[in-house]
């Protein structure tokens, strides 16, 4: 019977097609992960931008931790009581360290859980 497939030729055959659907659903998933990456990336570099209150006059030394290492940015003396306040947040959109509202980085993190905000609690306040 020439032109029959034995069964193992056929369960080969079965196994290359099942394969290659599965590697190509597995490298959609991955195309589809990475767009939605890029998607919060965006999204997050927009609202930074949007929102960011830095003043490239400030002149105070505003120290904060991030980890085990000591940041810091400069601020104006307006900025310092705003952060001391919690009504500022830092964020990082590059190397850059950005100054938002606490309620943007609130945005933030519930686009991006991972990503880091520094939220300065307001002293004194229990």
């Amino acid at each position: 019977k020439k032109g029959e497939l034995t069964d193992l030729e056929r369960f080969y055959q079965e196994r290359d097609v099942t394969d290659k659907a599965e590697k190509a659903e597995q490298e959609k998933q991955r195309k589809e992960a990475t767009r939605i990456r890029k998607e919060k990336r965006a999204k997050i570099g927009a609202l930074i931008k949007s929102n960011l209150v830095n003043d490239e006059a400030a002149e105070h030394r505003y120290n904060f931790v991030v980890g085990s290492s000591v940041k810091y940015l400069f601020v104006t003396e307006a900025q310092q009581e705003e952060l001391a306040r919690g009504e500022l947040a830092i964020v990082f959109l590059g190397e850059k360290r950005c100054l938002i509202p606490t309620e943007v980085g609130k945005q933030i993190k519930d686009i991006e859980p991972s990503r880091l905000v520094v939220f300065c609690e307001p002293e004194g306040l229990e």
